[in-house]
């Protein structure tokens, strides 16, 4: 299993998360290299190899498979980075091996959660570009990514 580490920053990546009605992909804009793939069903987690930190969320996630559910976004989240623990070659890798993260929806709130919504106070929680938010429990593996895009 992957295990992440983080920075807590100030700043974060900016930019806008994008979801396309029509072909229902995922893109954060602007687009930069990341030449390392962290799957989610068919969501990416970009990293850049040199850097090992994420830098980009890209993928397809049609409607039909979203999940309604009032969601509660953790009340914990902070500023900061992700990176990837150890060195990894380019290429990607798989974090639900075991089975398919599912995708909840709050049509109300707007934000997507791919994995466990649920909240644990030992949790943290980092926004690493704008509107996306990794969940990493204490044992270091991500454990939800929560994504709120501009709908078009």
């Amino acid at each position: 299993m992957f295990k992440l580490s983080m920075k807590l920053e100030d700043k974060i990546i900016s930019g806008q998360i994008e979801y396309d009605n029509e072909d229902g992909s995922l893109d954060f804009i602007p687009r930069v290299n990341s030449d390392i793939s962290l799957l989610i069903s068919y969501i990416n987690i970009g990293f850049d190899s040199i850097l090992m930190t994420a830098n980009q969320v890209w993928g397809v996630t049609p409607r039909e498979s979203w999940h309604e559910e009032k969601l509660t976004l953790p009340s914990n989240i902070q500023k900061g980075e992700i990176s990837l623990e150890e060195d990894f070659e380019p290429g990607s890798g798989r974090l639900d091996k075991k089975e398919m993260w599912l995708t909840y929806y709050d049509s109300e709130q707007k934000w997507l959660c791919f994995g466990d919504f649920t909240n644990n106070s030992d949790d943290k929680c980092i926004e690493f570009l704008k509107n996306v938010v990794a969940v990493i429990d204490n044992e270091q593996h991500l454990k939800s990514l929560w994504i709120k895009p501009y709908f078009k």
